[in-house]
């Protein structure tokens, strides 16, 4: 299993114990709207340091409307591709069976680090362009 195989179903397994607690989720929609979340998030943040560096300029290179733009529209493609690739295909049922057959401590040692891992990175990367701006 790939870090991002690990990512997509320790996040479905979390939404899909949500809804057995009664609560009303769709574990896949739940699971890939954060992953496209989190992605275009990483991506926008990501691609601001690197522009930032290598021109050593904390203005930002295009305007609110282009960027907000560009932003739905990677999150939509990050969307569709993650869609398609592990829940049209059924390859997110197979790796949750993998995942099941983990001893429980194993996998809460997982979804822990893991959570704490998709949690953590945006404000890193913040903390690295707060830095950047100093």
């Amino acid at each position: 299993m790939t870090a991002l195989d690990t990512l997509i179903v320790i996040l479905y397994d979390h939404f899909f114990r949500m809804r057995e607690k009664g609560r009303q989720v769709i574990p896949w929609l739940q699971t890939v709207y954060a992953i496209a979340l989190e992605g275009v998030i990483l991506s926008s943040l990501l691609w601001i340091m690197t522009y930032r560096i290598i021109a050593r300029n904390n203005k930002m290179p295009i305007s609110e409307l282009p960027f907000l733009s560009a932003f739905v529209l990677l999150g939509v493609t990050y969307f569709f591709l993650i869609k398609r690739v592990y829940f049209d295909s059924g390859k997110h049922l197979k790796l949750y069976d993998e995942y099941l057959k983990f001893p429980n401590k194993k996998q809460k040692v997982l979804k822990i680090i893991v959570l704490s891992v998709f949690l953590a990175i945006p404000f890193i990367l913040l903390f690295v362009l707060w830095l950047l701006d100093k």
